[in-house]
C-alpha cells in the first residue's frame, strides 16, 4: 500500500505496454535502440498481454510525422486522439 492505494505492478505494466509503439526505436540512435529494444522485449514477455491496435495506428502516424514531416499541425490532433484512447495525455 502506498498512500492508501494498492499498487499492482503487473496491471500497471500491462497497461503501459498496451500503448507502447515499438516504432519509436527507429527514431533513436542504433546503439540506444538496440539496448532499449532488448529491455522492452523482456518486459513485454513478463508483463505484456496485448497491443491496442487503434493506438498503435495513431502513434505510428505521429512518429512518421515527427520523423519525416516535422509538421506540428498534423501531429497535434493525432496526439490528442491517442491520449483520448489512453485516457491520459502523457
Amino acid at each position: 500500500m502506498v498512500g492508501g492505494s494498492h499498487i499492482d505492478l503487473k496491471s500497471t505494466m500491462a497497461t503501459a505496454l498496451r500503448y507502447f509503439n515499438e516504432e519509436v526505436f527507429n527514431l533513436l540512435p542504433a546503439e540506444v535502440s538496440h539496448s532499449l529494444k532488448k529491455a522492452y522485449e523482456l518486459t513485454f514477455k513478463l508483463f505484456g498481454q496485448d497491443i491496442d491496435a487503434e493506438h498503435q495506428y495513431l502513434t505510428t502516424h505521429i512518429l512518421k510525422a515527427i520523423e519525416i514531416e516535422k509538421d506540428s499541425e498534423k501531429i497535434t490532433p493525432l496526439i490528442i486522439e491517442a491520449a483520448h484512447l489512453r485516457g491520459f495525455l502523457g
